[in-house]
């Protein structure tokens, strides 16, 4: 609950994770990929997707969830598979 989107099993979600203090609250934030988000039909590989997920003392939450993509930051779409690797 409260992560933006629909579960999709051909999107590979969390295919590529990471974990960094991404907004310096001293909490690890979690950043999980989806590259196979927005797949054509009959192709194997996909826009792709990061969602962000802040980290708070009792752990990972989803209330300042978050998602992006190739589109968001204005790159290429097709068969970007963006987030394909986080580190």
């Amino acid at each position: 609950d409260g992560v933006p989107g629909a579960a999709e099993s051909s999107d590979n979600f969390g295919d590529s994770v990471s974990i960094h203090d991404i907004n310096g609250n001293g909490y690890a934030d979690l950043a999980a990929a989806a590259s196979r988000e927005n797949m054509v039909e009959g192709g194997n590989t996909g826009e792709g997707a990061v969602w962000s997920l802040r980290g708070r003392p009792t752990g990972i939450v989803t209330d300042a969830a978050f998602t992006f993509g190739p589109r968001t930051v204005g790159a290429p779409v097709e068969r970007a598979t963006f987030g394909g690797s986080l580190s």
